[in-house]
């Protein structure tokens, strides 16, 4: 009898890029052969260009003893989950691991109204799939040559909840080196980020021009400067910071500092730097 796979589906992080570009390339050889043509994007992509789309896409990883098998990545914009490069390794396919990804991806995006994706009109398989998730076909594009792009819809279901996140399974970055991120909201409208600083280190003194952030502490003591006046925060204090304050977080203290910040909308391109340096 056949050996069961076991496998989890969680966040990838931007350290997992070089792996899933790897298996990025390997699952679309099959595509390239299809079409005839071995240089369509997937193929072609850099390191350089997966790490960042880290940057504004959801990445999701299917691990079977520490192995990556499959993935799949999503992003929000106006409301609708747009999903790409669905990929599951060669040794693994036709084992439900695709289906799950799906699954997932849109569990991850479940306030999205509608979801969105594509594949090449050769591509049987990939139609089969998702319209056995519910999708369907609603327009089709000339690229070149002969290649065409099918569109594929669904609309959403609008659930109440998400999936459960942590700093275990959320999207993690490093910044100044040697602070540490972890993404648990990842949307252009809100994004909440918990973030940890060891001792004596400081992010860079910035404003907002149109995020509004919140600042909550869980863990040590936190000192923020908000427009030329310094405020420490306790643990399970919080500040608010309106659009166009210039504001400057600090860790003083010889613990590390964990805290929460929640931006809306998304602060992200949305960072002016302030070079007056300021002391607290």
């Amino acid at each position: 009898m056949k050996e069961r796979l076991e496998y989890k589906i969680e966040i990838a992080s931007v350290s997992d890029a070089e792996e899933i570009l790897s298996l990025q390339k390997l699952a679309y050889v099959s595509e390239a052969e299809i079409y005839n043509d071995f240089s369509i994007p997937p193929l072609l992509q850099t390191l350089e260009e997966i790490r960042d789309d880290f940057d504004n896409q959801i990445f999701l990883r299917a691990v079977s003893r520490g192995k990556i098998i499959g993935s799949v990545r999503g992003y929000e914009k106006d409301g609708t989950c747009y999903i790409g490069r669905l990929i599951v390794h060669p040794d693994y396919q036709n084992m439900g691991i695709g289906t799950q990804l799906m699954n997932h991806i849109e569990e991850f995006f479940n306030q999205c109204k509608r979801f969105e994706l594509f594949t090449g009109y050769r591509s049987e398989k990939n139609i089969y799939l998702y319209q056995k998730c519910g999708y369907r076909i609603f327009k089709t594009e000339d690229i070149v040559g002969n290649l065409k792009f099918v569109y594929l819809q669904k609309e959403g279901q609008r659930r109440r909840f998400s999936m459960k996140i942590s700093k275990k399974n959320a999207e993690h970055y490093i910044w100044g080196n040697v602070c540490d991120g972890w993404h648990l909201i990842k949307r252009d409208s809100l994004s909440v980020i918990h973030e940890k600083m060891p001792p004596k280190t400081s992010e860079v003194r910035h404003y907002h021009e149109k995020a509004g952030q919140f600042f909550f502490a869980l863990s040590g003591e936190a000192t923020i400067e908000v427009n030329g006046e310094t405020v420490v925060l306790g643990e399970h204090e919080g500040i608010e910071i309106l659009p166009n304050i210039p504001h400057q977080m600090f860790n003083n203290s010889d613990n590390d500092i964990e805290f929460i910040v929640i931006s809306s909308p998304s602060s992200k391109g949305d960072r002016i730097v302030v070079e007056e340096v300021f002391e607290p």
